[in-house]
């Protein structure tokens, strides 16, 4: 298996992964090895959302106890089946502790490591690259075609119509974003529904702050004023970690466009497409500001809501927004 081009990606996870138990994600990408590696993982156990299944470990973790690697490698699931090993090592060279598991990692575990870019030669690199057993994944920026080709992909799954300057505006947009690019366009898909279209000003709304979490589009939709939209994204399931991270979002947002209508230009806005700045700016310039202001307290009233009590989240980040898509609607106020 050894080395999996960054163009590979897509078809090396649609084939089945006998004999592979040791991956290894690098590239300059930023958010692109870990963006693959959250794909991959569920592939590897049976439920990723269960911590015995799949135990992350970081590279500060592993500097203060480096015996910790392979006692989790070595250790048996309470319930049995089998174990994924995720390591975030970032730029440092854990090859010296990789190494002895490369040969005795017990037989359903699997190790996965998300690394920054390596440059050919490194330990770490050949000690994947060289093993039958084993796929270094290489992640770097792919081409606007390659961009092209997922959003055509994907659209066609959901039977999603865009025309070809909507079309070229996304993959504009999401050049800069690669890391990110699958959620952004989850994102889109998620809005239009089913058999649904997409138009220009869609997609400036929505892919405005360019986030991969489904918390920025409530809150693009939310500013829109688009509360049929946020109603309906709502309605695809809104659990307690989307409802922090959309209040932790709207929060953000609103103190962006406050320090823009206070003539302020926040460095987020310099990575945007020009029809992006265009959209926030225009929401901007609708909010009063002293309105903007005022809604502050409540804003913080709802983060600490939001981490103190678990179930009622969702309804507090819900009404929140609706409140800020109202208010977008009757003209901010």
């Amino acid at each position: 298996m050894s080395i999996i081009k960054s163009d590979q990606f897509e078809s090396f996870l649609g084939k089945p992964l006998r004999g592979v138990a040791k991956f290894l994600l690098h590239g300059n990408e930023p958010d692109l090895p870990s963006e693959r590696a959250r794909r991959l993982a569920p592939l590897l156990v049976d439920d990723a959302a269960d911590p015995f299944q799949l135990v992350r470990l970081s590279a500060d973790t592993l500097a203060k106890d480096p015996g910790r690697l392979a006692d989790e490698a070595n250790a048996i699931s309470m319930f049995g089946g089998k174990r994924v090993i995720w390591v975030e090592a970032g730029g440092r060279d854990l090859s010296a502790l990789i190494a002895p598991l490369m040969e005795g990692l017990p037989e359903g575990t699997s190790l996965l490591i998300e690394a920054d870019n390596l440059k050919k030669g490194t330990p770490l690199r050949l000690l994947f690259e060289t093993r039958p057993d084993a796929a270094a994944i290489e992640c770097y920026a792919p081409p606007p075609a390659s961009l092209g080709q997922m959003l055509d992909a994907e659209a066609a799954k959901a039977g999603v119509v865009i025309d070809r300057d909507t079309r070229e505006l996304i993959v504009a947009t999401l050049a800069g974003e690669t890391g990110t690019a699958r959620g952004e366009i989850a994102k889109l898909m998620l809005f239009a529904g089913n058999g649904g279209t997409l138009q220009s000003e869609d997609v400036v709304a929505l892919l405005a702050g360019a986030g991969a979490a489904p918390a920025d589009a409530l809150v693009d939709l939310a500013m829109k004023g688009d509360v049929r939209g946020l109603e309906r994204a709502v309605g695809q399931g809104f659990s307690e970690a989307d409802a922090q991270l959309a209040a932790m979002r709207l929060a953000a947002r609103a103190l962006m466009l406050l320090e823009m209508r206070h003539g302020g230009e926040p460095a987020q806005l310099f990575r945007l497409p020009f029809p992006v700045k265009q959209e926030l700016q225009r929401q901007a310039n609708a909010w009063a500001p002293e309105v903007l202001a005022g809604r502050l307290p409540s804003l913080l009233n709802l983060l600490v809501t939001s981490r103190r009590s678990g179930p009622l989240a969702p309804g507090a980040a819900f009404r929140a927004l609706a409140s800020f898509a109202l208010a977008a609607r009757r003209g901010r106020e």
